[in-house]
């Protein structure tokens, strides 16, 4: 049964959530649990013999997890939003879409934007986000930007158009998209059912494909579209299989977008599509030079961001059911000692939707704090 429980501690500490659907899909995940001297209430102190010889290393103990609480990083991400208003300047006055965009890391990233002077639409699904959406307008307000929320299931086509005609009514335009909203999901393969792999693919995959589709003729030239995906697709983590693949899907999305540059030329495509048949290799090869040229000029950009465990609300609602010491063992296989903030996430989504990151398009930015090494 130890054997058993550090397979779940490893299981735990390798799952990455976010706000946005706010959910924890109940599939039979774990075979078997043990509830002993291994388990959440085990020992405070979780390190590998590996490090007991380098004192310098800032090991993460079960007595650091009471003090990161998701409304203590929630008040930290507001604080340090607002010291950063100067930061990016280029993104004063830009246009930004944030899906999941209520609580969590998507609530840092709109912060982060607004306080370098963007305008905000944060999306959201749930009824039980109302309030928090109306409480970030405001203080996306007090920032000095305007901001509004609509509430969508961006997961189906006609949600995706509702939050995008709503921003187009409002703003006119749009600069920068993010696509935040996601759900966690754990299962076996043979507990997972064909309806929760559905819905976890229509909700991490298919919603990010539909706003982009939505969103994409009315984003501005040097535009930016940003996918949050996972870091749990880095390595092969049981009980992930839906979950971890549903976000890579998202990055080869956004791998082929940047690189299609489909942005402002849909129009084209359709005429060229219609046209005799005589005509088309000639046509075709005249849209191509097109695309191209249009794609240089226009300069819009599509990343990723793979964040590693981050504190949010479903992060620890995952704590809660396997204990502390999976928090622990998670902070300790990064390089950095400890569980991201929604802050660090949003400081990376700003960076590429600024200026500074005009040279960096079709990447996916690792934000595990060097537990996910990129070679």
């Amino acid at each position: 049964m130890g054997v058993m429980r550090s397979v779940e501690v490893e299981l735990s500490a390798s799952i990455v959530s976010w706000s946005g659907y706010g959910k924890l899909v109940p599939i039979t995940c774990l075979r078997s649990t043990s509830h002993g001297a291994e388990g959440g209430g085990g020992s405070s102190r979780h390190i590998p013999p590996s490090l007991h010889h380098i004192p310098s290393l800032s090991i993460m103990t079960t007595a650091d997890v009471a003090t990161t609480t998701p409304a203590a990083t929630d008040a930290a991400a507001a604080a340090a939003a607002t010291t950063q208003l100067a930061r990016y300047p280029s993104l004063k006055g830009k246009v930004a879409v944030v899906t999941g965009g209520a609580r969590g890391i998507g609530k840092s990233i709109a912060l982060t934007l607004a306080a370098s002077g963007a305008h905000v639409v944060i999306n959201y699904v749930s009824d039980a986000s109302n309030e928090k959406a109306a409480a970030l307008v405001h203080e996306i307000k007090a920032l000095g930007s305007d901001a509004i929320a609509v509430q969508a299931d961006v997961s189906y086509a006609a949600g995706a158009k509702t939050l995008i005609d709503a921003t187009v009514a409002h703003f006119s335009h749009i600069d920068i998209l993010v696509n935040n909203a996601g759900m966690l999901s754990m299962g076996m393969l043979e507990d997972i059912s064909e309806d929760t792999y559905d819905l976890v693919f229509r909700v991490n995959t298919k919603s990010v494909f539909l706003t982009t589709q939505a969103a994409s003729p009315h984003i501005r030239d040097n535009g930016r579209v940003v996918c949050i995906t996972t870091g749990s697709n880095r390595t092969a983590h049981a009980y992930t299989s839906a979950y971890g693949a549903s976000k890579s899907a998202v990055e080869s999305l956004a791998r082929a977008w940047a690189s299609e540059v489909i942005w402002g030329v849909a129009h084209i495509s359709g005429a060229l599509f219609s046209c005799p048949h005589a005509f088309m290799p000639a046509l075709t090869v005249t849209f191509s030079r097109l695309v191209i040229q249009l794609g240089g000029k226009r300069k819009i950009t599509v990343n990723s961001v793979s964040p590693g465990n981050t504190e949010t609300d479903m992060y620890n609602n995952v704590v809660s059911q396997f204990g502390p010491a999976i928090k622990v063992k998670a902070a300790n296989e990064t390089l950095l000692k400890r569980i991201a903030v929604p802050q660090d996430i949003a400081n990376i989504t700003a960076f590429l939707c600024s200026s500074d990151g005009e040279w960096i398009t079709a990447q996916t930015i690792q934000a595990s704090g060097g537990r996910f090494i990129a070679v």
